[in-house]
């Protein structure tokens, strides 16, 4: 193996709200290798993860490597984003990881793909499982990304689907996290356990979210086709008059 995978690596901490990438090159100042997300999961892809990530690019030290997660770049604006080219341009020690799963819509399929230079790719072929990628998931990904009036389609559908949410979302006085993903982060501000069970009585499956520093009440809800959407609204208009919302100080 090269330099680069003969590198130490250490265990980056559970997700923190509002750590800086400077704390933590601090304080895991020995490690080799960094992944970091232009998609802040569950909040989403944020402009400003993107700026943070060129600012930390240009002090990368070329020992250390970067993988970046770029699982809802299809949803993404192109100012939001990262051009690999460029970047691959310049640095052999970053990697950038795509997604099938997201705007290609084979999550079933569990098949992505790593972009980056052929010195460290060759070594991530050594050291991958043997036919990790099945032969049916290959030629869905090769007819997946031919097929770009689909992608097109799919993307169209996503940002109606979010429009709708959003505005519903407001009329009835949920906040909610601003997303170019296809999911929405919505503080539903009443206890979770409670909230989970009303939606599922009324055919929703939502994820409840209980990361470290976040308060009670979020889930976060898959934005899907019209009919899915609309029944989203209907049951948390409902809950909104059955459910008391928590009590703060």
């Amino acid at each position: 193996m090269s330099q680069y995978l003969k590198k130490i690596l250490l265990e980056i901490p559970p997700y923190i709200p509002g750590r800086s990438l400077e704390s933590i090159k601090q304080d895991y100042h020995p490690a080799k290798v960094y992944k970091l997300a232009s998609n802040e999961n569950p909040l989403g892809p944020s402009p400003k993860a993107v700026k943070a990530i060129k600012k930390y690019l240009k002090n990368l030290h070329h020992h250390v490597i970067l993988i970046l997660d770029e699982a809802y770049r299809e949803f993404n604006d192109e100012y939001d984003c990262l051009d690999y080219t460029t970047v691959l341009q310049t640095r052999l020690n970053v990697l950038f990881l795509r997604t099938l799963s997201k705007g290609y819509g084979l999550s079933g399929l569990r098949v992505g793909y790593l972009v980056g230079h052929s010195e460290i790719i060759a070594d991530v072929n050594r050291v991958r499982e043997v036919f990790n990628v099945n032969a049916l998931a290959l030629v869905a990904a090769e007819a997946a990304l031919d097929d770009e009036d689909h992608l097109k389609q799919t993307i169209e559908c996503n940002e109606n689907g979010k429009r709708y949410l959003s505005r519903h979302l407001k009329r009835l006085g949920y906040q909610f996290q601003p997303t170019s993903t296809n999911f929405l982060f919505v503080n539903t501000n009443r206890p979770l356990p409670a909230v989970e069970d009303f939606l599922l009585r009324h055919g929703i499956i939502v994820r409840p979210m209980t990361l470290n520093g976040m308060a009670n009440g979020y889930i976060r809800v898959s934005i899907g086709r019209q009919s899915a959407n609309r029944a989203f609204i209907q049951a948390m208009e409902k809950m909104k008059n059955t459910i008391a919302e928590i009590e703060t100080n």
